[in-house]
């Protein structure tokens, strides 16, 4: 007795056109950039573009 089973194979695309689109929109959107000069202050003390001033009295401590 034998048991012969057909099988198919469903060949997927290596690229969808969903995969192209979000590639491409990845690679043409617009670069943001951030303008320094119109943050407020004590955002450019955080991101390190900005000195805090006169150091603090706990500082002369540990010097």
């Amino acid at each position: 007795m034998t048991c012969d089973a057909l099988e198919t194979t469903e060949r997927k695309p290596f690229l969808s056109f969903d995969a192209i689109f979000r590639l491409a929109s990845i690679l043409f959107r617009p670069n943001p950039t951030v303008d320094i000069r119109v943050l407020p202050d004590h955002m450019k003390r955080d991101m390190g573009f900005m000195d805090w001033g006169t150091p603090r009295r706990e500082d002369e401590m540990f010097r």
